[in-house]
């Protein structure tokens, strides 16, 4: 079988192998690693037409120099706006190419992004730990972080020459001015004034940062009292802030609460922040469904949460929310409870228009890849989710008539009608 061997002339801090990860060994004390950004991991896989989880090289803002020394490999590269330069040309990063005995390979960052990543047709020969080659960075054990003067080999490299060329850059991986983000309950911490400043003022990354977490640079957050608390687990993304009042961004220590959480709790927190998600971008008046599709798209999409179509049927109305924004954020490990923030956000919607408290939200179908729907018909539940392949639909039952409307906790037809 084929290999490419492979020098390292450069390579920057941070700079490591990863794979999927290894999760559920943090009873042990052992965190899951992988990649940063699980999203543009896999879509540099998937150009390849790799199978998921296989190893690549996360870069940094650092970067990366490799030159081929044998053997020819189709390699893709996706992730943040780097620059590319292979072959005499320069490039962006979300392209797929072949490096042949001879060449060198620049990957440099651009504009925006902090992370991307080098796949390969061929399978890395890194040495493994407890089962992944990711890079568990503080101890060094898995792949490894990459060094200058390193040889790399890819075996069973192939020449995929069909997939050359350009990867459709994702909406959901692009940059944005603004985040979103829920207030955690450590905000009794702060004054109120102080909290304001936070969602006012503009924040903006800086040079200390690892794959613990960046710190960013903006307006002080000071405690307004003792910042003493138990340690518990850290959702991917949360926002720390230090007894001097700098604000930090927490990455992959979002595998903590992964770990140590069951599907049932992860799901009632994904419940309870969508909740909070549809107090913040609430809707505008309703009187009839098309009226609630209308202003429910208006929110979706500038969000860039997918659509929100409403279809009348005989017995009920359904719901389909298509290209929801779950597995860029959660990665296909999380489809299993992250459907509970939509829920959270439709329901409480729907409660906001005058549903009652009898209004009953739930997932019943497979979460991922069900290819039909899947809907209880028990009178007791009003609201139900299932899932078709990457749409989630949700099927709203209406009562016969009103009386039965009102019996089941819902508004009535005066607000939210058929048409």
């Amino acid at each position: 079988m084929s290999e490419a061997v492979l020098s390292v002339g450069f390579a920057g801090p941070h700079v490591s192998i990863q794979d999927a990860g290894r999760p559920g060994f943090m009873r042990f004390g052992v965190p899951a690693s992988g990649p940063m950004d699980r999203a543009s991991f896999a879509a540099a896989n998937v150009a390849l037409g790799n199978p998921p989880g296989q190893p690549a090289i996360e870069i940094s803002m650092g970067g990366l120099a490799l030159e081929c020394l044998s053997g020819t490999v189709t390699f893709a590269v996706a992730g943040g706006g780097f620059v590319v330069e292979h072959g005499g040309r320069r490039a962006g990063s979300w392209s797929v190419a072949t490096l042949r005995a001879g060449e060198r390979l620049a990957i440099r960052p651009g504009h925006w992004g902090n992370w991307t990543y080098l796949a390969f047709a061929g399978r890395l020969d890194a040495r493994g730990w407890l089962g992944s080659l990711s890079t568990h960075v503080i101890s060094g054990l898995g792949g490894g972080r990459l060094v200058a003067g390193q040889t790399l080999t890819v075996a069973g490299a192939e020449l995929r020459a069909e997939r050359e060329g350009a990867i459709v850059c994702p909406v959901t991986a692009r940059p944005r001015q603004e985040v979103r983000v829920v207030l955690g309950p450590q905000d009794r911490f702060f004054a109120r004034e102080t909290v304001a400043a936070f969602l006012a003022g503009p924040y903006r990354l800086t040079d200390a940062y690892d794959r613990m977490g960046v710190r960013l640079q903006g307006p002080a957050l000071p405690p307004g009292a003792s910042l003493d608390m138990p340690s518990e687990p850290i959702v991917r993304g949360s926002v720390q802030v230090a007894g001097d009042g700098v604000a930090t961004v927490l990455r992959a220590l979002g595998e903590v609460l992964r770990d140590q959480v069951d599907t049932a709790q992860l799901r009632a927190l994904a419940y309870i922040a969508g909740q909070s998600l549809a107090t913040v971008h609430r809707l505008g008046p309703c009187e009839t469904l098309a009226d609630v599709e209308e202003e429910a798209n208006k929110v979706l999409l500038k969000l860039d949460w997918g659509w929100l179509r409403i279809e009348s049927r005989a017995e009920y109305v359904q719901f389909t929310h298509g290209c929801p924004p779950l597995r860029g954020w959660f990665g296909a490990e999380g489809m299993a409870w992250s459907g509970a923030l939509f829920e959270g956000v439709f329901a409480e919607w729907l409660r906001g228009l005058g549903a009652g408290e009898q209004l009953d939200l739930r997932q019943v179908g497979d979460a991922v890849g069900a290819d039909r729907l899947d809907i209880e018909e028990r009178a007791s539940q009003i609201l139900r989710v299932v899932m078709i392949a990457e749409d989630r639909v949700f099927v709203f039952l209406e009562g016969q008539d009103e009386a039965d409307d009102v019996r089941h906790g819902l508004p009535g037809r005066r607000s939210l009608e058929r048409r």
